[in-house]
């Protein structure tokens, strides 16, 4: 086989690839990436370009106050519409 298009070959040329008719992908149901970063989890751990994984926040918890934030705030509230009303009864 042609080392440009065998997908293990340091040589691969991908852009050969995809305009050779007949070439398939190794896992042809693989989800597509969107840039070539994203895929350094799937090298061998040794290999110097191994990334792990990171963890993503889903956007709908991004902005979410901490339980212990949401405290401190409440209890700022308490002390502001205290230091109100015991001025209003002087």
């Amino acid at each position: 086989m042609n080392p440009e298009l065998d997908f293990m070959s340091e040589h691969f040329d991908p852009l050969k690839a995809l305009r050779t008719p007949g070439v398939t992908p190794p896992i042809p149901k693989a989800k597509p990436r969107d840039y070539v970063a994203q895929c350094t989890y799937l090298l061998d751990p040794s290999d110097v370009q191994f990334a792990a994984p990171r963890l993503i926040t889903p956007p709908e918890q991004r902005f979410k106050i901490s339980p212990n934030v949401a405290l401190v705030e409440a209890d700022a509230e308490a002390a502001k519409k205290r230091s109100q009303s015991s001025g209003h009864n002087r």
